[in-house]
């Protein structure tokens, strides 16, 4: 089954993450932000600016919406918002949840899970850290920092099971030249 995943939060590392889903391993990815010059930018260029070590820059075209303005059903929700504003976005959120959907964050910190928590149930949680440089330059433009394949991620499911969907996600990340 392809899988379709939602990416909460457009800075560097969700379109880092969503990109390569969709471009290198053939992901159906939507984004969700709720910072508006970035979903503004992206919606008048018709897309993500990208580059890798600051060059061949070129438009990738994306699907994001603002909290309010999201209807899809993904299987699984991509999280990589600040930890200051993930309980906001969480909670803007929170109208699009479905009890089948998992949560995946790789994002850096302490406290987030237990945020992620208050909506998904550990058994549909996956956490871990990210070892990927990226930057954004500014709204609607990203720079991939490193060659294909470069930085690493550590991933686990919150119950420490591994079922059928997290090596789904694992294989996709693989695919995806995530590591």
């Amino acid at each position: 089954k392809d899988m379709h995943y939602t990416v909460l939060g457009a800075g560097a590392m969700g379109l880092r993450y969503g990109v390569l889903l969709q471009e290198v391993a053939g992901m159906k990815v939507d984004f969700v932000d709720n910072w508006d010059p970035e979903v503004d930018t992206i919606h008048s260029q018709g897309g993500v600016y990208v580059s890798r070590d600051g060059e061949e820059k070129h438009l990738v075209p994306i699907n994001i919406y603002r909290p309010e303005e999201y209807t899809g059903d993904p299987d699984a929700y991509i999280i990589f918002c600040k930890q200051m504003g993930l309980q906001k976005m969480l909670e803007q959120c929170a109208h699009f949840f479905k009890p089948h959907q998992y949560a995946i964050s790789c994002m850096n910190g302490m406290g987030h899970i237990e945020k992620i928590n208050q909506y998904f149930p550990k058994e549909h949680v996956l956490g871990g850290t990210a070892l990927i440089a990226t930057v954004l330059n500014g709204a609607g433009d990203v720079d991939f920092i490193g060659r294909p394949n470069t930085g690493t991620m550590n991933i686990c499911p919150q119950t420490e099971v591994a079922d059928d969907f997290t090596h789904q996600v694992v294989a996709d990340f693989q695919a995806a030249h995530l590591n």
